[in-house]
C-alpha cells in the first residue's frame, strides 16, 4: 500500500506548506483547481460541475471538497514515505469527493467498506 502511495505522491514540485488559516484556504482552493484539471474531473459541458472521484458522479463544484489522501493530521506518513511536508498540498495528494461522502470517511463510517473493496480488487 505504501508503495502505491509513493507512486501517486512524488516529492518533486510540491508547493510550500501554508502557514496560516488564510493561506491554508488559498492552498485548498488551488489544490482543488489543480486536481480538477489533473484528473479531468470538470464536466465537459458544464464547468460548474465536478466529478466525485469515488462515486464517479457530477455534483455542483461547491459541493465537492478536496480531501487529502495523507491528511494534515497524519504528517508522519509523509516522513515514512520520504516526502517533505509540502507534499500535503500537491494535487497528487487529493481526492475530490462529494462533501457528504467525505464527512462519512472522516468519521470512519465507510472505511471498512473501502478496505474491503481495495482488498478484493
Amino acid at each position: 500500500m505504501l508503495a502505491a502511495l509513493s507512486k501517486v505522491i512524488v516529492h518533486d514540485s510540491c508547493p510550500r506548506a501554508p502557514s496560516g488559516r488564510t493561506e491554508r484556504s488559498h492552498h485548498q482552493a488551488q489544490m482543488k483547481r489543480e486536481a480538477r484539471a489533473r484528473y479531468q474531473c470538470e464536466h465537459p459541458a458544464d464547468p460548474s460541475q465536478t466529478k466525485c472521484m469515488l462515486l464517479g458522479l457530477f455534483f455542483p463544484t461547491d459541493r465537492i471538497v478536496n480531501s487529502h489522501i495523507i491528511s494534515v493530521r497524519n504528517r508522519n506518513a509523509l516522513a515514512r514515505l520520504g516526502l517533505p511536508d509540502e507534499c500535503l498540498w500537491d494535487a497528487r495528494n487529493c481526492l475530490l469527493l462529494f462533501e457528504a461522502f467525505e464527512e462519512k470517511i472522516e468519521h470512519l463510517e465507510v472505511v471498512s467498506s473501502l478496505v474491503a473493496i481495495v482488498c478484493f480488487c
